[in-house]
């Protein structure tokens, strides 16, 4: 008895199941990428409250008025930031290629795009003023290499970086920034496994402020500060 024929694929029939795959492929894999991105910032915010938590207790037991508020606290774990407001965390995103938060960066002032921070005359500066809302006097950062400041005028570490942002939270819009360690292991500012910014700074703000709300424009305003000229050397 003869055997029947086999019939193998068809270039048509290879071409539609590859076609098939590709599509299967372009669906699922970014949603598996933002599966995993999503449990790895539920897990940041996690260690982040703990963090938070154990920060809370410690500062309403100490002597520091400035502690009694801690609206605009930030909070980082795993490369993701999350900043206090209206008594719970806010998630501002991750410190890299994130359209909310930018880098202060000597040479080049790297604000993006971001509304309610103003600020002009910023590239080439090395030293910068930030005034939060209505704030008079502000504070002096020193920018000599990307990703360094430290308040009243006095250079940072280079694991040391400074950062703006911006949230809404209930319709509400804010404008801040903070100082946060980017060492690869830090061992300072560390609590419960998260950091947490020595320095930080918030502001409600109102593009279409007016006198009557009492809301500045901008939450932030950046000021370029001038260095005195060096002393001349009258020589020996």
């Amino acid at each position: 008895m003869l055997n029947k024929k086999k019939n193998a694929f068809t270039i048509t029939e290879l071409v539609i199941v590859i076609a098939v795959i590709a599509i299967l492929a372009a669906v699922l894999i970014p949603t598996f990428s933002n599966v995993v991105a999503s449990a790895k910032q539920s897990a940041a915010m996690q260690v982040c409250h703990n963090a938070m938590t154990d920060y809370i207790s410690q500062s309403i037991t100490d002597d520091d008025p400035n502690n009694d508020n801690l609206t605009g606290m930030v909070f980082v774990s795993d490369g993701y930031a999350f900043v206090y407001i209206n008594n719970q965390l806010q998630t501002l995103g991750t410190l890299s290629g994130n359209a909310n938060v930018a880098v202060l960066k000597s040479g080049a002032v790297d604000i993006g795009e971001l509304q309610g921070i103003a600020g002009e005359g910023l590239t080439a500066a090395t030293k910068l003023n930030i005034k939060v809302g209505a704030d008079t006097e502000g504070t002096d950062f020193v920018l000599e290499t990307p990703q360094q400041g430290q308040p009243n005028g006095e250079k940072l570490k280079e694991t040391y970086a400074l950062y703006v942002y911006n949230i809404t939270v209930n319709e509400t819009a804010y404008a801040g920034y903070f100082v946060i360690n980017i060492t690869e292991k830090p061992t300072e500012f560390v609590l419960e496994g998260a950091l947490y910014a020595p320095y930080t700074g918030i502001s409600a703000y109102d593009s279409e402020a007016t006198e009557d709300n009492n809301i500045p424009a901008n939450g932030l305003t950046l000021t370029v500060v001038a260095e005195p000229d060096p002393e001349p050397n009258p020589g020996v």
